[in-house]
């Protein structure tokens, strides 16, 4: 037989349990401490029957105890797996970083006394380049002057000084004369 304990079934069974066992046997005399036995299994099942609440609370609560469990053990699973990825990330990373480094020695050692001596004359020819326009500029700063200086001369030429029969005569033809004449001469050429 299968009894179903519901509290209404329980508290059936102790007040059986408490009823006077005398009255049971069909007796109407008791006799002393016969039902202190029945009466006490009785106490222990309204005990059981009040504390049922609190097993189904603590049941629930252990349920979601075991709930948040699982869930943080999920989790850790996926920080786990974060982790591991961050990692090989990482290490890959650290991978790159010392191709590249590896790299750039390599091209610092390829770099031999040819490309340094190919670099200095490169920077030697630029420098001449450089020394060559600095010329070009003082020589065109001359031309410049002399072109002053030729059209002086030509202006000094028709005073009166420096004509036949003049005090600067002599001094025209040796200093003034010849550089007219060379003027031209370049000029012509």
């Amino acid at each position: 037989m299968t009894v179903e304990l519901t509290p209404e079934a329980v508290a059936g069974m102790c007040r059986d349990l408490r009823a006077p066992s005398y009255w049971m046997s069909g007796s109407n005399q008791g006799h002393d401490g016969e039902n202190d036995k029945p009466r006490a299994a009785a106490d222990m099942m309204e005990a059981l029957a009040a504390d049922r609440d609190e097993w189904k609370q603590l049941a629930i609560a252990l349920a979601e105890v075991e709930a948040d469990q699982n869930a943080l053990l999920t989790a850790g699973s996926a920080v786990e797996k974060l982790c591991e990825e961050w990692a090989a990330r990482a290490e890959a990373a650290e991978a790159k970083l010392a191709a590249v480094e590896a790299e750039r020695d390599h091209v610092w050692q390829s770099v031999g006394i040819a490309d340094c001596a190919s670099i200095k004359a490169a920077a030697e020819n630029m420098q001449a380049k450089l020394d060559l326009k600095a010329a070009e500029a003082e020589a065109n700063r001359l031309r410049a002057e002399l072109a002053e200086a030729h059209e002086a001369l030509i202006w000094c030429s028709g005073s009166n000084d420096f004509q036949e029969g003049g005090i600067a005569r002599d001094g025209w033809l040796k200093l003034c004369a010849p550089i007219l004449r060379a003027i031209a001469k370049g000029d012509q050429a």
